[in-house]
């Protein structure tokens, strides 16, 4: 029986005979991820990984290392008053003087406070943020510590539907998410890539988010890796691509919103652990369109 899993309004209802699916939602997008990481782990654990809830970057970026970590991601607000859900969450599940927080980002996204706050407690603190998003991403994935081969995901850093459609796919199969502006490459991509050598580069969207100069350059550093590119005339089109290539036949189907990025990152995690697609959907349509409903 397929079962979905929703992250979109105020309530939360569980599976049933009448009612196939599960709702995990707040009256915010940091309440919700709260409920997501319940449902990700309702007991004690050993790491959590905090992002920012304002940008979608970051967390999208650490979604494969949080997985490797078997740790939910929690979204914070700007100040440690707004992003009370979430350390609530970190007191239930981690008792003071253990675990550690990772933080992803630099202190722009998410602030020192919270580090503070972390070590007060008595946890261990690590945070991987560089000057920017591009410089984030890269130091998350050799943080990874992928095999020498690993095929890898390269994304766009400047908008986030095409990278949220991979988000549980790269956390499952643990394939680096590299983003990327549209027409070059960021500093040291290039020196990843040739350590890296990996076997398959997913290229994530069209041309005009990534244009055909990086796929030139991905090629000339890599010559004998495969390079796919999975696209579409939109965001849905594009995700659809990618369910048909990794989850032909998916067990689990979580549906979040494809009109704003906070509770599909939030979930990025948790369908990973249940290796299950994060279907995009506008919530403001009766159906999805043709490409999703199909």
């Amino acid at each position: 029986m397929l079962t979905l899993l929703l992250a979109l309004l105020p309530q939360i209802t569980s599976a049933s005979d009448s009612e196939p699916y599960t709702r995990l939602a707040g009256q915010t997008r940091y309440q919700t991820s709260q409920a997501v990481a319940e449902n990700y782990n309702s007991g004690q654990t050993d790491n959590i990984v905090i992002a920012t809830g304002t940008d979608f970057a970051d967390a999208l970026s650490v979604s494969v290392l949080a997985h490797q970590l078997n740790a939910p991601i929690l979204l914070v607000d700007k100040t440690l008053f707004e992003s009370q859900d979430a350390f609530d969450y970190i007191s239930r599940h981690m008792p003071n003087g253990t675990g550690t927080i990772w933080i992803a980002g630099g202190p722009g996204a998410v602030s020192e406070s919270f580090e503070l706050k972390s070590i007060s407690m008595g946890h261990k603190v690590k945070r991987i943020g560089e000057r920017n998003r591009y410089e984030t991403s890269l130091s998350i994935a050799k943080e990874t510590n992928t095999l020498k081969g690993t095929p890898i995901f390269l994304a766009t850093g400047e908008n986030f539907p095409d990278a949220l459609s991979i988000a549980s796919v790269a956390a499952s199969k643990g394939y680096p998410i590299i983003l990327t502006p549209k027409d070059k490459l960021p500093d040291g991509v290039e020196s990843y890539l040739s350590k890296q050598q990996s076997s398959e580069v997913f290229i994530v969207g069209g041309t005009g988010v990534i244009s055909e100069s990086v796929e030139f350059d991905i090629k000339t550093i890599l010559p004998e890796s495969s390079i796919t590119r999975l696209a579409g005339r939109d965001r849905f089109e594009t995700s659809t691509e990618v369910y048909k290539k990794f989850f032909p036949n998916p067990e689990n189907i979580y549906i979040a919103s494809a009109m704003d990025f906070p509770d599909a990152l939030s979930a990025s995690v948790l369908a990973a652990k249940n290796n299950a697609p994060i279907v995009l959907i506008n919530p403001n349509l009766a159906v999805p369109p043709n490409c999703t409903f199909n």
